[in-house]
């Protein structure tokens, strides 16, 4: 036998033995994908629900009253398509029932999604909904601006704007982070300020200052301000203007109100069932856990309520 056939031989009874001289085989051909441990690699179940599961499973969390439960099947339903006509009408009344618990606690983006999640459902609401989903948009306009997106506040406000929104036009002038007029007066910047995220403020605060505003708390406002911004310079500024404004009850300038401890309020009965019944699980849970923090003990709670909280409120 010739060199090269001895070495095709030898390479085929190699391979039916199961012996390879490649390192990344553990075995013959026919085991390949076999798990090296003996335990299956693909669970027996699967969080994947099908079309009738997930209409089943809205049903059971609607009887039960477990309105943020009832979300995540309705919302699986549209994203595949396969809402009829009844679940699209408990979507959309689900979202305007959310959107004002977010107003409630003051949540302007979410709410504002929301608003717009149930007018793509049913653009038929859109003269009704026209002045909520207005100030809905101004008010997540502000919220950008308290975090420092200035270009999705634009946005945001130029919408809010097309439907005839009020106190638009100091919003946008911060947003483009330009100066502000010098013809405002000393009462319209004080009330600007007093709307304002503090993180947009430092225009309005300059002009004010130039102007020689001397409200007390337009100062401490602008105080606010400076420290969040950590412009020290203009901190220290604004204490030497506030030192030569009389408080009106004769407090000292710093003085901070005595924090008051107040008892927890007494839990539910049924927490977990409790929490899971209004349209949102924030304006129910947070309150708790900022009074009794442990409530998130259990870490299958914890997460549970996390996951839950993360899915109405990306933001």
């Amino acid at each position: 036998m010739t060199g090269p056939m001895r070495r095709c031989w030898c390479s085929l009874a190699l391979a039916l033995v199961g012996v390879t001289t490649a390192p990344s085989c553990a075995g013959p051909p026919w085991l390949m994908g076999h798990p090296l441990n003996g335990q299956p690699s693909i669970p027996p179940t699967t969080l994947s629900y099908t079309t009738a599961e997930q209409h089943r499973r809205a049903a059971e969390a609607r009887v039960a009253g477990l309105t943020v439960e009832e979300f995540e099947p309705l919302q699986a339903l549209e994203t595949s398509e396969r809402l009829d006509a009844l679940d699209r009408v408990r979507l959309v009344q689900l979202l305007l029932q959310r959107a004002d618990d977010f107003a409630t606690i003051a949540r302007a983006i979410p709410r504002s999604r929301d608003i717009e999640h149930a007018l793509r459902l049913d653009p038929s609401l859109a003269p009704v909904l026209r002045p909520m989903r207005a100030l809905a948009l101004r008010d997540a306009g502000d919220a950008w601006l308290s975090i420092g997106d200035r270009q999705q506040a634009a946005a945001t406000f130029q919408q809010a704007d097309d439907l005839a929104a009020f106190d638009l036009s100091f919003r946008l002038i911060a947003a483009g982070d330009e100066s502000p007029p010098a013809t405002m007066s000393l009462a319209e910047l004080q009330r600007v300020i007093a709307i304002l995220p503090l993180r947009s403020l430092r225009a309005f605060g300059a002009l004010y200052l130039r102007k020689g505003g001397d409200d007390r708390p337009t100062l401490q406002r602008l105080l606010a301000a400076a420290r969040q911004d950590g412009d020290l310079t203009r901190a220290a500024r604004l204490r030497e203007v506030l030192a030569k404004v009389p408080a009106p009850d004769g407090t000292p300038p710093e003085a901070t109100p005595p924090k008051v401890e107040t008892p927890p309020a007494p839990l539910p009965g049924d927490l977990e069932t409790w929490v899971l019944r209004g349209p949102t699980l924030a304006r129910r849970l947070l309150p708790l856990l900022a009074a009794q923090p442990s409530l998130l003990e259990p870490p299958e709670r914890a997460r549970r309520w996390s996951q839950l909280l993360l899915a109405e409120d990306p933001t």
